[in-house]
């Protein structure tokens, strides 16, 4: 982006903060929140893949499935 078009992003989200600094602070927050439940999704992935049988190597997370798996177990 051009440097003209950063400053009217920046004055656009200004201009929408002063008019709703509640809502804007919920929208970052949730995508925020967003953003890390999905990074948790893509860390459980191979992990679970390992649980219900599919070869995917050994290693850390052989070690990381093992932990998942005692997790679930526990909540069993």
């Amino acid at each position: 982006m051009r440097r003209e078009q950063w400053r009217a992003l920046k004055m656009a989200v200004m201009a929408f903060f002063r008019f709703a600094p509640t809502r804007l602070s919920l929208l970052f927050a949730l995508m925020l929140f967003q953003r890390v439940t999905a990074g948790v999704g893509l860390l459980l992935i191979i992990p679970l893949l390992q649980l219900v049988g599919f070869d995917t190597g050994s290693g850390m997370t052989g070690e990381f499935a093992g932990m998942i798996g005692r997790w679930f177990a526990a909540l069993a």
